[in-house]
C-alpha cells in the first residue's frame, strides 16, 4: 500500500507538489513543482533530483482528476504529458473508451462513463457519473490475472 498526497493549482491544475510513502519497503517520493523546475527526491535510499523540463506537465496522482475532466464522449481520446520521481517525463493516454453501469453513493445504479488511463504499462479504469463528474469506482490490473477495484470514500 502506498500513502501518496498530491497537491495542484486551481482553476490550472498545474501541479505544485507530490509526495509518497511504499508503506511496504519504505520507498519514497517527493515532488515539488514550481513552473519548468522540479525538485525532489525518489528511492528507498532517496536520491535527489533537479531539473528543468522542456514544458508544463502533469503530476503524479493526476490520473482521477484528468479523468474527471476530459470531455465525456465515448471515442475521445487525448494524450497528457506528466513527470515522476521514477520514472520521469511520460506521456499518459487518456481514453473514453465506453459506459458501464455503476453505483452512486446512494445507492442507485448510472450507466457511467469509462475512462482509461495508461502511462507505461499501467491501465487504470475510471468510472464517472455523466451527470455530476463524480468518481464512483476506479479499477487498476497490477498483474495478469488480478484485479483491484476501489471506491472513493
Amino acid at each position: 500500500a502506498t500513502r501518496d498526497t498530491t497537491r495542484f493549482a486551481w482553476p490550472s491544475l498545474a501541479p505544485l507538489s507530490y509526495s509518497a510513502t511504499d508503506l511496504s519497503d519504505g520507498e519514497r517520493e517527493e515532488v515539488t513543482f514550481d513552473g519548468l523546475h522540479v525538485t525532489g527526491v525518489f528511492g528507498t535510499t532517496p536520491l535527489p533530483f533537479d531539473l528543468t523540463l522542456p514544458s508544463p506537465v502533469f503530476g503524479p496522482g493526476s490520473m482521477a482528476l484528468l479523468a474527471r475532466a476530459v470531455p465525456l464522449r465515448e471515442g475521445y481520446t487525448a494524450t497528457a504529458p506528466t513527470f515522476s520521481g521514477e520514472h520521469r517525463l511520460r506521456d499518459a493516454a487518456i481514453a473514453v473508451v465506453g459506459r458501464e453501469d455503476a453505483d452512486r453513493r446512494d445507492g442507485t445504479t448510472v450507466s457511467a462513463f469509462v475512462v482509461e488511463t495508461t502511462v507505461g504499462r499501467q491501465t487504470q479504469r475510471y468510472f464517472v457519473d455523466p451527470e455530476t463528474r463524480d468518481l464512483l469506482k476506479m479499477t487498476v490490473a497490477p498483474a495478469p490475472g488480478y484485479l483491484l477495484e476501489g471506491t472513493p470514500h
